[in-house]
């Protein structure tokens, strides 16, 4: 790789939130992420998918949406579906992996199909 393949390697690294003493949320250190987490806010509920909105990271929570196999994961930007795969990804220009929410936080009342299950965070 020649040097300005390096350079632009190098700041699309330096463009992903990196881990540290006030941003936890990690994909590596999500799950003790949300166990850790008391911030749930009453006004952050949505009783239509039972969810707490405010259990999720600030870097990724304005979408969330169900893949084929039930999981759930949350994004920083509008999630697109690719079909046959059965999952929803982050946009192209995204290097910042969709974080699994877990099962313990993922929503309680949605019952649609993966197909339908794209919700926007309604504070954002």
């Amino acid at each position: 790789m020649d040097n300005k393949g390096i350079s632009v390697l190098e700041s699309l690294i330096d463009a992903i939130p990196k881990q540290d003493e006030d941003h936890d949320w990690w994909p590596d250190n999500l799950v003790d992420a949300f166990y850790k987490t008391e911030k749930y806010l009453d006004s952050d509920y949505d009783p239509n998918i039972g969810f707490y909105w405010s259990c999720l990271p600030e870097w990724a929570n304005e979408y969330i949406a169900m893949n084929r196999q039930g999981f759930w994961t949350c994004y920083g930007m509008k999630p697109k579906m690719i079909e046959w795969t059965g999952i929803w990804m982050p946009p192209t220009s995204s290097l910042i992996p969709a974080p699994t929410i877990p099962p313990e936080y993922a929503p309680k009342n949605f019952k649609g199909s993966w197909e339908e299950s794209k919700f926007k965070n309604p504070n954002k």
